[in-house]
């Protein structure tokens, strides 16, 4: 699929991805900017705020947000950004019930 008017914070990956789960730009992520950075844990996870609110979240194991070393953010927030990893869609459906009434995000 060609996406004729796509926007991007960033250019690369890591800071794309880290602007997208955080809801800021590239620039305001310090070090979580930089490519294959780690991302501050000063900076909320949008996905950890729907966690707490009742939907069921998860990744797929694959290739999801991967910034590279994640342990400062994990010791403050107790889990990946994109928190649980599954092996596709279908382990996440079928490990959390997601889907059947519930409200979900499962990161591809």
């Amino acid at each position: 699929m060609l996406f004729q008017h796509a926007y991007t914070t960033s250019p690369s990956c890591t800071p794309s991805c880290s602007a997208l789960i955080t809801g800021k730009y590239h620039w305001q992520l310090g070090t979580g900017a930089n490519f294959r950075s780690t991302l501050p844990p000063e900076h909320e996870s949008f996905v950890h705020l729907l966690r707490d609110r009742g939907y069921a979240t998860g990744r797929n194991r694959a290739k999801s947000w991967r910034p590279g070393k994640i342990g400062s953010w994990q010791e403050v927030h107790g889990d990946h950004p994109l928190t649980t990893a599954y092996a596709g869609r279908g382990d996440f459906l079928d490990g959390t019930g997601a889907g059947e009434g519930q409200p979900f995000f499962f990161c591809l």
